[in-house]
């Protein structure tokens, strides 16, 4: 028999959680967290692959200290409706950090989600060539599912993310290990 005393605190846990952020409108990071849960479980059980990605703006800090807290924020509300359009129907997009998207990306590989999050990627870059506060890019990590717990999935993608950071930002890394 099934125990049934997890479903029930998340149950719970759940009803009293917000589970979108206020100010983007997609999934707050506990909640993404919980889902990002739910899609191990369910990869475990089905073996059916999902990949993970770390988006990040670049520069945020010295955006908001240019333009104010108005600008960061429209900057995060532009980024997350992007997300929101961009993205497959089913694919999780949950604020993680001041200015990092936590996007699940169900039933596909590290090398096909990589083709459109590059697009993703290619897609800010030129929509916010010309902005009066310089030129808005992203940098992520990625990887794909490995039978890892949810943390050490996330430290993953968070070092992934780091290492396209200190390659000068603008680009996505990706753990090699799929290709």
């Amino acid at each position: 028999l099934a125990d049934l005393s997890r479903h029930n605190w998340l149950a719970s846990e759940t009803r009293e959680l917000p589970t979108h952020d206020p100010l983007t409108g997609v999934f707050s990071e506990r909640y993404i967290a919980l889902l990002l849960d739910d899609e191990g479980r369910r990869a475990r059980r089905y073996g059916t692959p999902f990949a993970l990605a770390l988006i990040a703006i670049d520069r945020f800090q010295e955006l908001c200290a240019a333009g104010g807290a108005q600008a960061g924020e429209n900057v995060l509300v532009e980024l997350a409706r992007l997300l929101g359009t961009s993205l497959r129907e089913f694919d999780m997009v949950g604020r993680f950090d001041d200015d990092q998207f936590l996007l699940i990306l169900p039933n596909v590989r590290v090398n096909d989600a990589l083709t459109g999050l590059e697009r993703l990627r290619e897609m800010v870059e030129t929509t916010h060539a010309g902005d009066p506060l310089g030129p808005l890019t992203i940098s992520g990590g990625v990887s794909e599912f490995t039978g890892d717990d949810s943390a050490a999935l996330i430290d993953s993608v968070r070092s992934l993310l780091a290492a396209a950071r200190e390659s000068g930002c603008n680009r996505l890394c990706v753990n090699l290990d799929f290709f």
